[in-house]
Formats: structure tokens, C-alpha cells, sequence
């Protein structure tokens, strides 16, 4: 069953998005991410590089 969940209100939203990220990532093996524009792609790419400290999340952006 699919679930959605919604998060408002954070301080930081590619962080908690990271997070989440990690966590489908982990459970699925694949996740999908739609950002605002290429501005919000790259900041958050950056992001995914770093994080977590002991590693990275493998990903790519798709030509738009």
C-alpha cells in the first residue's frame, strides 16, 4: 500500500529530504526526487555527496 507522508515546517528542507532519501534508498534500492528547478538540483545534489558523513548516496540528474 502506498503511503504518503508530508513534512512541514523544517528548517531545513534538503536535509530532512536527504534523510528520507537515505531511508527509501536503503529500504528500495531506488528513489526518484523532483526539486523546483536546476538551482534546488544542484544545491541538493551537492547535499547527497556529503551526506551522510561516512559516505554518499549514489545519483544522477536527469537532462531536462
Amino acid at each position: 500500500m502506498t503511503a504518503i507522508d508530508f513534512y512541514t515546517h523544517c528548517a531545513d528542507r534538503f536535509e530532512v529530504a536527504s534523510k528520507l532519501v537515505a531511508k527509501a534508498w536503503a529500504q528500495h534500492g531506488s528513489v526518484r526526487v523532483l526539486t523546483d528547478g536546476s538551482r534546488g538540483t544542484a544545491e541538493f545534489g551537492r547535499l547527497l555527496w556529503c551526506s551522510p558523513a561516512t559516505g554518499f548516496l549514489p545519483h544522477c540528474q536527469l537532462a531536462s
